[in-house]
């Protein structure tokens, strides 16, 4: 194998792990702005209580029950959607930090493949061999090191406590 097939099949190798992490910025969740809405029906159920007033009754005791029993699990609903939304801003930002990372990998990459054209002597092939080696190291560790922080951030998002 020639040198610069070498080169080819690395950036392509890195052009593969670039892929992984998709095109640019993910979008926002929105589960923040849930975790709002279910705190404010959960301040509108308990007011339902006080705007009873001094009405006495079964009617009363019922919704006082009810109201009891929503604003409790709204109020959980809402922790775990903010919860949700601090682990997805975690998953982007895992995200952005290995493609900011296999880009720099990407453009060292780019700089050898430019100066592995003008590699004539043995011994400067085989620098850009150990170049190119260590890049794809680097690429390695990177997806490694971000497989393992997403796999724990799913472990997260998978105990939150919906249901």
């Amino acid at each position: 194998m020639s040198v610069m097939q070498a080169v080819a099949q690395a950036e392509t190798a890195v052009r593969n792990a670039q892929s992984l992490f998709g095109p640019g910025p993910l979008p926002t969740t929105g589960a923040a702005d849930g975790a709002s809405a279910m705190r404010q029906a959960q301040q509108q159920t308990t007011g339902g209580i006080a705007a009873m007033g001094d009405t006495a009754g079964a009617a009363r005791d019922s919704y006082d029950q009810f109201a009891q029993r929503a604003a409790g699990r709204l109020d959980a609903a809402a922790g775990t959607d903010t919860a949700l939304d601090s682990r997805l801003a975690q998953a982007g930002e895992i995200s952005r930090s290995g493609k900011t990372r296999i880009d720099a990998i990407l453009a060292q990459i780019e700089a050898t493949t430019a100066a592995a054209a003008g590699a004539t002597s043995p011994a400067a092939e085989r620098q850009i061999l150990n170049q190119l080696q260590s890049q794809l190291q680097q690429a390695k560790s990177v997806v490694d090191s971000t497989r393992r922080q997403a796999g724990g951030l799913a472990g997260s998002v998978q105990a939150l406590g919906y249901g």
